[in-house]
Formats: C-alpha cells, sequence, structure tokens
C-alpha cells in the first residue's frame, strides 16, 4: 500500500470505504468533520452497450484525491480545479455519446417517415431505451450530488464556484435530452404499433375481397346444381358455356371493379375535390394571413 492509498485508508471510516471500491455504488455525496466524499457514477460505451463508470474525490482540508472506477490504487492527489476538469472531461464523453444515439433514434426516425420500420425493431428500440434510460438516471442523479457539494463548499469554492455550476446545468441539460429522447422512442413505438395494426388490417381485408368474391360464385354454382325442373340452360346445347360466360363476368366485375373503386376514391375523388390536399389548404390560409398582414 501506497502513501496516498494509506492517508485515505487512515482518513475514512470503513463503511465509507467500502463504498469508495464498490463499482455498483450510485453517485453519492458524503461530508464528514474532517473529510467529504464525493462520486458521480457516469457512463462508458462498450461493445455490449452502456456501462456505468463511477469517478470519486476524497476531499481533505487541504488535499484532494481523485479515485477512478472505484479502484484505490488509482488515486493521485489533485486540486479543485483538477477536480473540476476531470468531472468535465467525462461530462463531455456522456455528452458525445449521447449524441450519437440521438443520431441513431433520429435515423430510426426517418424510415418510420418513409414507412419502411426495420426488421429487427423492437430488438434495436429495446437497446436504444435501455442505454438512454441508463444515462438519463446517470446524470440525474451525479449533477444532484454535484449541486450538494457546491451547496456544501460555496464559501471555500471561490472561482471555481461558477464553473461548477455550468458544469452542473450542462449535465442537467443532457438529462432533458435523453428525457425527450426517450418520448421519441415511446412514440416510435406507438406507431410501429399502429404499423403493424395496419398492416394485420390490410390482410383481413384482403381476406375478406377473396371471401366476396368467391361467395357469389359459389351461390351462381350452387344454384345450378340443383336437380329441379324448368332450370335454366337445361336444354340448352351451349349451357354449360353461357354459365361459364356467368360466372367470368361475375368474376372479373368482383377482381377489377373493387380496386377501380378504391382507385377513383384515392387519386380522382382527392384531386377533383381535394379532401387530402393538406399542403394546399395550409398554403391557403397562410398566402391569406400574409396578404392580411401586407395590407395593414
Amino acid at each position: 500500500m501506497d502513501s496516498i492509498e494509506a492517508e485515505i485508508h487512515s482518513w475514512l471510516s470503513e463503511t465509507h470505504m467500502e463504498n469508495l471500491i464498490d463499482e455498483k455504488s450510485s453517485s453519492v455525496f458524503v461530508k464528514e468533520k474532517s473529510y467529504q466524499v464525493l462520486t458521480i457514477k457516469l457512463i462508458t460505451l462498450t461493445e455490449d452497450g452502456v456501462e456505468s463508470s463511477p469517478i470519486s474525490f476524497v476531499v481533505g482540508e487541504k488535499e484532494i484525491f481523485e479515485i477512478k472506477n472505484a479502484e484505490i490504487n488509482t488515486a493521485k492527489n489533485v486540486d479543485m480545479q483538477g477536480m473540476l476538469e476531470s468531472i468535465e472531461s467525462m461530462a463531455d464523453y456522456v455528452s458525445d455519446v449521447l449524441a450519437e444515439y440521438v443520431d441513431e433514434i433520429e435515423a430510426l426516425e426517418d424510415k418510420f417517415y418513409e414507412r419502411r420500420p426495420p426488421r429487427y425493431f423492437m430488438d434495436l428500440w429495446f437497446n436504444l431505451k435501455k442505454d438512454v434510460n441508463k444515462i438519463e438516471r446517470n446524470l440525474v442523479r451525479g449533477s444532484s450530488v454535484l449541486r450538494d457539494f457546491v451547496k456544501a463548499n460555496s464559501k471555500t469554492l471561490g472561482s471555481e464556484k461558477s464553473e461548477f455550476v455550468d458544469l452542473i446545468e450542462y449535465m442537467e441539460f443532457n438529462a432533458r435530452n435523453c428525457s425527450y429522447q426517450i418520448g421519441k422512442l415511446d412514440s416510435l413505438r406507438h406507431y410501429y404499433d399502429s404499423l403493424r395494426t395496419d398492416k394485420l388490417n390490410g390482410n383481413i381485408y384482403f381476406l375478406a375481397i377473396i371471401s366476396g368474391i368467391f361467395l357469389p360464385l359459389n351461390i351462381i354454382v350452387g344454384f345450378f346444381g340443383m336437380n329441379t325442373q324448368n332450370m335454366f340452360f337445361i336444354d340448352d346445347a351451349s349451357g354449360t358455356l353461357n354459365v361459364l360466360y356467368i360466372l367470368g363476368g361475375v368474376f372479373l366485375v368482383l377482381i377489377f371493379g373493387l380496386p377501380l373503386l378504391r382507385i377513383i376514391d384515392q387519386i380522382i375523388l382527392a384531386r377533383i375535390f381535394g379532401r387530402y390536399n393538406f399542403y394546399r389548404r395550409v398554403s391557403d390560409k397562410i398566402a391569406d394571413l400574409s396578404s392580411g398582414m401586407n395590407i395593414q
């Protein structure tokens, strides 16, 4: 054990020492008579996603020791400015990681606007939300304990106080950005469910059309299959061919008639009456407002 480790052990209580070297401990600020312990748990990006990464500071009356990743053998002596720069460096790294997640979410959002959601959407959505949630929790808790530290040392911080306040606001801003991205992910999930429901309804509609096509044909076949007297075409040499003509005609009407009605509804009526011309209506309203402002 070197001199720095020995000095830290001599300062801290057993409980605080255990928390200091515990990788799973959360962000915390502890103020005792002879020392203070500040632990801020932010994140680091690995191949498996976002992992928590703590940095701790043991603040004495004249010395400050920095410990990274809960490893006491990394302890080194820093001043208040060095402490501030270390936390700023971690906050900048978190901001850079968050920017990459924002880009991924926006790319996913663009695919939805093109109605081309990826097949692996649920896996991607789960990983994005899990990681952004973890970033948000660490930022919220980290900025809170850092604010407690600044409040407890407001009289002794001097010129660094304003820089600490700026850093806290920077972390809180990124936390709010995380909340916004989580909201966007939730909206994408609702949209994805709507697309799946719409696709399912389309499949049901297709099956209903198929059933509608064959139901009249079955009725006609059943009618001419009855073993009764005076049936149509019973004495006609081309009766079977006539029945086939009737079946074919009904089939063609049902096959081409229904899609034609849909085309007429979506294209011709839309262009004539402008039922779906949203942009034209908005443009007309804006033009009216602009002309009114010019008159005034």
